[in-house]
C-alpha cells in the first residue's frame, strides 16, 4: 500500500525536511461553464418535451371523446410516446443510450426533436383556442431546441461536451482516490505515533521515510525483517525504490574528496535481518556500540564512511554473530577492512576506493569476490591476507602480486574467475603477468572462467600478448568469454584451449558488438571447436560432441543463421537454443520474406528451442530426428513444401515427448500422428484451418487462440484417449470441432467466461457448449473475466452459463478489474454443489464480498 501522495499531489500534506507542513494546493471550485449551459439546456428541452406530452394527451382525449377523429387520436398517442422518449433521452440515462447510441450525437437528437415538434403541430382539428395556443408554443419551442442541437452538433460542441464530461468524471474519481490515500496516510501516521517511531518496517518495507532525514530516530520493533534505504527516495512516504541516478556519479572522478558535513548516523538495528543502504555517496557514521543480533545480510552501496568506528568492527562476529552475506560496493573512506567472522558465507567487495589493508579470517566462507579495490593505489602497496579454508568460489578481478597478497590454504576451491586477459597491448604489460601469477597459484581447478579482452578500433600499434600465457591449471570445466570488438578471435581462443587439454566441458560465451552478427560469431565458434577436436584426436569423429549451443541475437539475417546451423547439426548431441529478439513488423499485409532459414536434420539433438523473430523457416524434406524429445518453435513463419506435421510425427520424430508451437504464421494444416508425444501446446497459430491430432499416449493438450481470427470455419479432430489435462482457450463449435473419447481426463480449463458484455457475443455460449461435452471432471479451472472501465453499457452475461460438470476440485480465477464479483462468483459456486475443495484466485486485491460468500458457503 502506498502511503504517500502522488507526484505533484494535492490530496495530502507531507513533512518538509525542516519539519514544516506542506499544505496541498486547493483545486478551483465550480464546474465547467459549457457543462452548466448544456445541463440547463437539457432541462429546458426535457420540460418542452413534457409540455408536448401534455398537449398531445389533451388532444387525444378530445379526439376520442368526440368520436369524429379516431385516427387523429391514435396519431396523438404516438406523439405522446415520442415526446416521452425525447424527455428520457435528455436525462442521458445509460440504459437508454446503450441501445440507441446514435442519440449520443446531437444532430440525431435534434432531428428527433424536430420530428416530434411536427407531430405535435400536425392535425390542428382542435376546437379550443387555449389548447391550440398551447400546442403552438410547445411545437415551436421543441422545434427551436432541435435546431439548436443540429447547429451545435455541426459545430462539434457535443464532442467537446463529452470530452469535458469525461475529464470531470476522471477528476471526481481522482479526488475520491486522493481522499482514500489521505485516509490511509492518517492511519499510518497514527500507527507510527502509537509505536513512538518515525519509520515502521515489517517484512519487506512498504513505506519508508528517507534515512537522511530521520536516521537518528529509526527504530525497528521485534520480529521485523528488512531495512532498505536509498538516499534519493521521495520526501513523502512513497516511492521506495525511486532514486536519482545522477547522485551515484558524484565523487567517482575525484582523487581527494572533501569531507561531507552532516553525516548520517547509523543506529544499531538489533532485530533487523537484512539491511540494504544505497546512500548516493552521502556520509555515514557507524555505531560505536551495540550488536546486530539477527542481521544476516548487509549491503552498502555508494557510501562515504566517516567517524572513528571501522566497518570491520561492525561486520565481525562479536557485533554481527549471524551475518551470512556481506556486499560492499563503490564506497569511500575504507582504508582498512579487517573481518573476523565465524558465520560469513559470502563476501562481495567492489570498488572500495582507497583500500590499503584487507584482512579476512572467515573459517566457513564459501564465496569471495574482489573487484577493482586495489586499482587506485595511493602511495604504498596494498596488503591482503585471506584465510578461508572452506572457500569454494573466488572471483579476483583486481591486481595481484604474491609479495603482498597472501592467500591461505584453499584446498576446497572449486571455481576460479581471474581478471581479463588482454589479447593485444604494449610490451611489457604487467596486467597479464599478474593474472598469470594468480593462475600459477593453483594446480587443479574444477571450473575456470577466462575472459579475453580486445581493444576497440585499430590494433596496428599493439603487440600480440597471448604468447606470454604459458600455463593454466588442470581444468575440468572451462568457460571462455570473448568480446572481440570485431577482431578475429580464433588464434587467441585456440591458444587458451591448447593449454587446457583435460577439459570435459567447454562453454564459449560470445559477446557480439553492434557491428557484429551473432550468427557469424556462432559459425566461427563452431568451426573453432571442430578444428580443435580434429587436431586433438586423429580419430576426431569419435570425440565427444557438443552438448549445448545457446545463441541470443537481435535482427540476425537468415543467411547468418543458415551459415552455422549445418555445423551445429553435425556436432550437436544435446540442446540447441536460439533466440532472435526481433519483433514482428506491424503491417496489415506482409510481404513474403526472402532468404528463409533452412532447418537441417539434427539426428542427435535432444532439445531444440528456436525463437526466430518471425523469420521465414523451411523444414527438411528428409532425415530423422532420432533422439529429439523436446521441440519448441516460437515466432516462426513457415515456408516450403514440407509440412510441420510430417516432421513431428512418429516416422521422423520417434522419441518426441514435448511439442510447443507459439505465434506461428503460414501454418494452414497441422496433422500429428505420434506414438510418443506426451505434451502438446499450440498458441496463436494464425491461419490454422485444419487440426488433426492422433496421439494415443498424449497426457496434456493446450490450445490457445488458434481459431478465433480465421475467416472460414476451421476443422479440428482430436483423438487422445489417455488425455489427462485439457486447456481449451479457443473457439468451440461441436459442428466442426470433434473431440474423441476423453475417459481419462482429470483437469479441464475452458475459455474465459465474460461476466459483462453484449448478448450478441457468443463467447459464453461456446463455453457452455464445450462444458456440456463433459459430465464429470476431477479438477475444473474457471476464469471470470470482467471488462475494464465502466460497465454501464454492458449486459450481465452469467445467465448464459446454466450447467457445469460434476466437479471435485474447483479453481475459480477472478479478474474483476475493480468491479463487484460476489454475484458472478456465487453463480458459479451454486452450479458446483458437489465440490470438496475450492480455490479462489483473485487477480486484484481481495474483496470483502467474496469473503462473505465464503462464509455463506461454509455455513
Amino acid at each position: 500500500m502506498s502511503n504517500g501522495p502522488p507526484a505533484g499531489g494535492s490530496a495530502s500534506s507531507s513533512q518538509a525536511p525542516g519539519g514544516e507542513t506542506l499544505r496541498p494546493r486547493r483545486q478551483r471550485g465550480g464546474s465547467d461553464p459549457l457543462l452548466i449551459v448544456c445541463r440547463c439546456f437539457s432541462v429546458v428541452t426535457a420540460a418542452t418535451a413534457l409540455l408536448c406530452v401534455a398537449v398531445n394527451v389533451l388532444s387525444a382525449v378530445q379526439s376520442f371523446r368526440a368520436g369524429i377523429d379516431i385516427f387523429g387520436g391514435i396519431f396523438r398517442c404516438y406523439a405522446v410516446v415520442f415526446s416521452l422518449f425525447v424527455g428520457v433521452i435528455e436525462t442521458e440515462w445509460g440504459f437508454i443510450i446503450q441501445f440507441w447510441k446514435i442519440f449520443e450525437y446531437w444532430p440525431a437528437r435534434g432531428m428527433l426533436q424536430i420530428f416530434v415538434a411536427v407531430m405535435t403541430k400536425a392535425y390542428p382539428s382542435i376546437q379550443r383556442n387555449d389548447l391550440i395556443l398551447l400546442q403552438e408554443i410547445a411545437s415551436y419551442m421543441l422545434l427551436a431546441c432541435g435546431a439548436v442541437y443540429i447547429i451545435s452538433g455541426i459545430l462539434c460542441l457535443g464532442v467537446l461536451k463529452r470530452s469535458k464530461e469525461q475529464k470531470a468524471t476522471s477528476r471526481e474519481q481522482a479526488a475520491k482516490d486522493l481522499k482514500e490515500l489521505e485516509k490511509r496516510r492518517e492511519e499510518l501516521q497514527a500507527l507510527i505515533v502509537s509505536n513512538m517511531s518515525i519509520a515502521y518496517f515489517c517484512g519487506i518495507v512498504s513505506s519508508l521515510v528517507p534515512l537522511c532525514l530521520f536516521a537518528p530516530f529509526i527504530w525497528v520493533p521485534s520480529g521485523c525483517g528488512f531495512l532498505i534505504s536509498e538516499h534519493c527516495v521521495d520526501q513523502s512516504y512513497g516511492n521506495l525504490f525511486q532514486s536519482d541516478c545522477s547522485m551515484c556519479d558524484v565523487g567517482h572522478e575525484e582523487e581527494e574528496e572533501e569531507e561531507v558535513e552532516g553525516a548520517i548516523p547509523l543506529p544499531c538495528f538489533g532485530n533487523a535481518t537484512a539491511i540494504y543502504l544505497d546512500l548516493g555517496f552521502s556520509a555515514l557514521t557507524l555505531p560505536s556500540s551495540g550488536t546486530f543480533t539477527r542481521l544476516t545480510d548487509l549491503r552498502l552501496v555508494h557510501v562515504r564512511f566517516q567517524g572513528t568506528c571501522e566497518l570491520g568492527d561492525i561486520v565481525s562476529s562479536p557485533r554481527c554473530p549471524c551475518l551470512r552475506k556481506l556486499r560492499i560496493r563503490q564506497v569511500h573512506g575504507v582504508a582498512r577492512l579487517t573481518v573476523h567472522s565465524d558465520s560469513l558465507l559470502e563476501i562481495d567487495l567492489w570498488s572500495l576506493y582507497g583500500l590499503q589493508h584487507l584482512n579476512i579470517d572467515a573459517p566457513v566462507l564459501n564465496q569471495l569476490a574482489l573487484k577493482y579495490c586495489f586499482v587506485r593505489r595511493n602511495q604504498g602497496q596494498p596488503v591482503a591476507n585471506i584465510s578461508a579454508p572452506q572457500l569454494l568460489s573466488v572471483t579476483w578481478m583486481d591486481v595481484y602480486d604474491p609479495s603482498y597478497v597472501h592467500l591461505g590454504n584453499l584446498g576446497q576451491l572449486q571455481q576460479l574467475c581471474p581478471d581479463m586477459f588482454l589479447v593485444y597491448g604494449q610490451h611489457p604489460n604487467g596486467h597479464n603477468r599478474e593474472v598469470l601469477w594468480l593462475l600459477q597459484r593453483f594446480q587443479v581447478i574444477h571450473s575456470l572462467d577466462i575472459a579475453l579482452g580486445y581493444p576497440q578500433g585499430d590494433i596496428d600499434n599493439f603487440q600480440y600478448l597471448m604468447e606470454n600465457i604459458t600455463h593454466l591449471p588442470h581444468v575440468t570445466f572451462l568457460t571462455l568469454h570473448m568480446a572481440n570488438e570485431g577482431h578475429g578471435f580464433g588464434a587467441s581462443s585456440f591458444h587458451v584451449l591448447r593449454l587446457c587439454t583435460g577439459i570435459r566441458k567447454l562453454s564459449l560465451v560470445l559477446h557480439p558488438t553492434r557491428d557484429s552478427k551473432a550468427g557469424s560469431l556462432a559459425a566461427s565458434a563452431l568451426q573453432l571447436v571442430w578444428a580443435l577436436k580434429m587436431q586433438a584426436d586423429d580419430d576426431w569423429l569419435l570425440t565427444p560432441a557438443l552438448r549445448r549451443i545457446l545463441v541470443v541475437t537481435t535482427h540476425d539475417a537468415p543467411d547468418s543463421v543458415a551459415a552455422w546451423l549445418p555445423l551445429a547439426a553435425r556436432r550437436l548431441s544435446g540442446a540447441l537454443l536460439y533466440h532472435n529478439l526481433q519483433e514482428e513488423e506491424e503491417e496489415e499485409e506482409e510481404e513474403v520474406v526472402h532468404g528463409a532459414i533452412p532447418l537441417p536434420c539434427f539426428g542427435n539433438a535432444t532439445v531444440i528451442h528456436l525463437y526466430l523473430g518471425f523469420s521465414a523457416f523451411t523444414l527438411p524434406s528428409s532425415g530423422t530426428f532420432t533422439r529429439l524429445t523436446d521441440l519448441r518453435l516460437v515466432h516462426v513463419r513457415f515456408q516450403g513444401t514440407c509440412e510441420l506435421g510430417d516432421i513431428v510425427s512418429s516416422p521422423r520424430c520417434p522419441c518426441l515427448r514435448k511439442l510447443h508451437i507459439q505465434e506461428a504464421r503460414e501454418l494452414a494444416r497441422l496433422t500429428v500422428h505420434s506414438e510418443s508425444l506426451l505434451e502438446l501446446d499450440l498458441y496463436s497459430l494464425n491461419g490454422l484451418q485444419q487440426l488433426n491430432i492422433d496421439v494415443p499416449v498424449l497426457n496434456e493438450l493446450t490450445l490457445y487462440n488458434c481459431f478465433t481470427q480465421n475467416q472460414s470455419i476451421p476443422v479440428a479432430n482430436i483423438s487422445a484417449p489417455q488425455l489427462i489435462s485439457l486447456i481449451w482457450l479457443d473457439a468451440y463449435d461441436p459442428s466442426y470441432v470433434h473431440l474423441g473419447n476423453f475417459g481419462q481426463l482429470q483437469v479441464l480449463s475452458p475459455n474465459y467466461i465474460w461476466v459483462y458484455g453484449h448478448h450478441h457475443n457468443g463467447c459464453n455460449r461456446e463455453v457452455q457448449r464445450f462444458l456440456q461435452h463433459f459430465q464429470v471432471i476431477h479438477s475444473l479451472h474457471v476464469v471470470l473475466e470482467y471488462p475494464k472501465g465502466d460497465i454501464g453499457n454492458f449486459q450481465y452475461l452469467m445467465e448464459d452459463i446454466t450447467h457445469l460438470p460434476h466437479v471435485t476440485l474447483l479453481t475459480l480465477h477472478v479478474m474483476n478489474e475493480g468491479h463487484a464479483l460476489g454475484a458472478s462468483s456465487f453463480h458459479v459456486l451454486r452450479l458446483c454443489t458437489g465440490i470438496s475443495r475450492l480455490s479462489l484466485v483473485l487477480q486484484t486485491s481481495p474483496n470483502l464480498e467474496v469473503k462473505l460468500c465464503l462464509k455463506q458457503l461454509r455455513n
